[in-house]
């Protein structure tokens, strides 16, 4: 994609539209690149009324994106393809957030891959993480075993359905 082409999509901001060209780097005011740091986007922050779904949970930047989810009420965090990126960085990922950010903003599951079977092999894999993740929090008394429940349901169905406003 050219940047002309992406800064028209993001309404002449150059700001936002180098974040979005480059997502590793951003430009500061002197026209010097610095490491990308997703919570110095002022695309979130300028666009409060905007629903911003945060991909494959900002990876390798989890953590920062975590922080995103925590501190804006516009932003959902997405484990989607994260499950098939790295299951082990999953775990810890979702651990963290279900302790960071409202729970009604992490979505559980997403796959695009084309092929039935690997949406099916997927799923597996994302479902095991959600169950096992919670499981761990409520035997050592971090959650209750109804807020571990709750987050069962919440984060594959309930959750896009809000997001995306998707009748039930």
């Amino acid at each position: 994609m050219e940047f002309a082409h992406i800064t028209a999509k993001c309404g002449g901001d150059p700001e936002a539209s180098i974040c979005l060209s480059d997502p590793h780097r951003r430009s500061d005011e002197l026209g010097q690149h610095t490491r990308f740091q997703p919570a110095s986007i002022p695309l979130i922050r300028s666009h409060r009324k905007t629903r911003f779904d945060l991909f494959h949970a900002g990876y390798p930047y989890s953590r920062e994106i975590g922080m995103l989810g925590k501190h804006y009420p516009n932003v959902w965090l997405n484990m989607c393809w994260m499950y098939v990126i790295t299951i082990a960085g999953s775990r810890q990922i979702l651990g963290e957030w279900i302790d960071l950010v409202p729970a009604e903003r992490i979505l559980g599951f997403g796959s695009d891959v084309g092929y039935p079977e690997f949406v099916y092999g997927h799923l597996v894999m994302a479902r095991s993480c959600l169950a096992d993740v919670p499981a761990e929090k409520v035997e050592r008394d971090f959650l209750s075993k109804e807020t571990a429940l709750d987050l069962a349901r919440m984060m594959p169905r309930d959750n896009p359905t809000e997001l995306y406003r998707l009748s039930r």
